[in-house]
This record gives structure tokens, sequence and C-alpha cells, in this order.
């Protein structure tokens, strides 16, 4: 007996049916959902314009902001004080001139402040908010501004 390929097929097919174990009513189980990772969502919120850079408290309480608060028709900046948790703001330092790098002392009393575009450095006592000493660099450029001045697009 000559079987062609299809047809050898069915007969295999039809001969293991019989051998098929019998069919059981299964108890379907009840899907359960993998939980969701808990992923924590990005806070943001915010707070003003020439924002700078961020220096962490060491206890981690406090999260210090310097904000040179814009340069057309602004005097000085702003040191904010944030909930790192929240990013309430829970403490505001202004200050006569613009702020950008932040440097906290290793005991976190002292936040030193970069003045680049007077030429100089303040130190805030963390406890007040007050400036309690600043430092300003004499030298100046070959225009007569401070080193890291204004350049002529940023001082009009």
């Amino acid at each position: 007996m000559k079987y062609t390929l299809p047809a050898l097929t069915l007969a295999i097919s039809a001969a293991l049916s019989g051998c098929a174990m019998p069919h059981s009513s299964a108890v379907s189980q009840p899907v359960v959902d993998s939980p969701v990772p808990n992923v924590a969502q990005p806070l943001q919120r915010q707070l003003a314009e020439g924002l700078y850079e961020m220096a962490l408290s060491p206890q981690g309480d406090a999260l210090y902001v310097a904000s040179a608060e814009g340069f057309k028709n602004v005097q000085g900046g702003a040191v904010y004080t944030l909930d790192p948790h929240t990013l309430n703001t829970i403490g505001l330092t202004h200050t006569d001139l613009k702020n950008f790098a932040l440097q906290l002392s290793a005991e976190g009393k002292t936040l030193y402040v970069s003045n680049s575009l007077d030429g100089g450095i303040s130190a805030i006592d963390t406890a007040t908010g007050k400036v309690k000493n600043r430092l300003l660099f004499s030298e100046r450029n070959e225009k007569g501004r401070p080193y890291g001045g204004p350049s002529a697009a940023v001082a009009e």
C-alpha cells in the first residue's frame, strides 16, 4: 500500500488520537494580578528663574538651591531652602548679589555661594539664612569686569 504524505499524516493522527488522555474537567484557577512595582514618580514644581545649582545638607533634611532670579531689571538673587522629600519651600534668603554655585561646609552650618558676576563668594549661615561673610576679589579682566563676570550679552 502506497501512501502519500497527507494521507500518511492523517493515518498517524487517527491512530494516535486514541492514545490521548481522557478529557477531564479542569478547574480554572483565578488569574492573580502581579503586583505593580511601586515606582516613585519624580517631584516637580516651579520655583524661580535663573536656577543654577543645588546642595543637599549632610543630614539630608534641607536642599539648597541657588538662583540669580533673572537678569533683566532684577537686582540680586536668592537661595531657596527646600524640604528634599516634598520640595516645599522651608526657607528663603534674599541676597544683594546673584548666586550661582553652592557648597556646604562639612558640618552643614555654612553655605558657600559663588557670586560670579561680581567676582565674589558669600558665606550664609544655614540656621539663620543671613549672609555672615563675603569675599570680593579685586582682580579684573581686560574689560574691567570680574573674571567669570557678565559678558556683553548678559550685561544689557
